[in-house]
């Protein structure tokens, strides 16, 4: 529950430029459009699942929330990065919720990563902890024709990228450029507390039928 707690104020982080300046989101550009025909987005959405399966992410699997009790959630996915070897997260199983808004195409989803991952990109504490604000996502430069399988691409090539340009966690920026090994400690140590085999835990992710 503590994720669509979030989901209202992460709106508030994708307004702005990607870079040197926070990723913030016009909450009120939002509200304004949630209106919008939710009938065209779980077409939209069904068909991405669709693309999910001819173009698999690889390094990623991510599908619809479904329960024994409940079916397919196609406005709330979950998914995982696995196998990012030669990256800071070697060996990490890094997981992440995506939702998209009822108005989805027309306004971009959100990505939030449970746990937050150590990276200059997320923010790490508060309301947004978890959040990754992606290029691509930025509601300035959302495109409609952007499906999923793009997104997961932009999304492990930032993950396993990671640089000082990203300030949406300007401490770990920093770190990042001033002493970059101990960044790359704190990534492995991160790493290893993710690991699948300490972990007990299963991402209840399934394709939608």
């Amino acid at each position: 529950f503590f994720f669509f707690f979030k989901q209202k104020t992460a709106y508030e982080m994708q307004r702005g430029l990607v870079g040197s300046e926070m990723c913030i989101r016009d909450s009120h550009q939002m509200v304004s459009k949630s209106t919008g025909d939710k009938e065209t987005a779980i077409k939209r959405l069904s068909k991405e699942v669709d693309e999910m399966d001819e173009h698999p992410v690889k390094f990623v699997n991510c599908y619809p929330i479904s329960t024994k009790e409940k079916k397919a959630d196609l406005f709330n996915w979950t998914g995982k990065i696995t196998k990012l070897s030669g990256t800071p997260y070697d060996g990490a199983v890094i997981k992440f919720k995506m939702h998209f808004p009822d108005d989805y195409p027309f306004s971009p989803p959100i990505i939030v990563f449970e746990p937050p991952l150590y990276h200059p990109m997320v923010a790490q504490r508060g309301d947004h902890e978890g959040l990754i604000c992606l290029d691509v996502l930025v509601v300035s430069k959302w495109e409609t024709s952007v499906m999923v399988p793009k997104i997961l691409s932009d999304l492990v090539n930032v993950v396993s990228h990671p640089d000082e340009k990203g300030e949406v966690c300007p401490e770990i920026s920093k770190e990042f450029k001033d002493n970059k090994a101990a960044f790359l400690a704190k990534c492995v140590e991160w790493s290893k507390k993710n690991q699948q085999e300490k972990t007990n835990e299963v991402i209840n992710s399934t394709k939608f039928t």
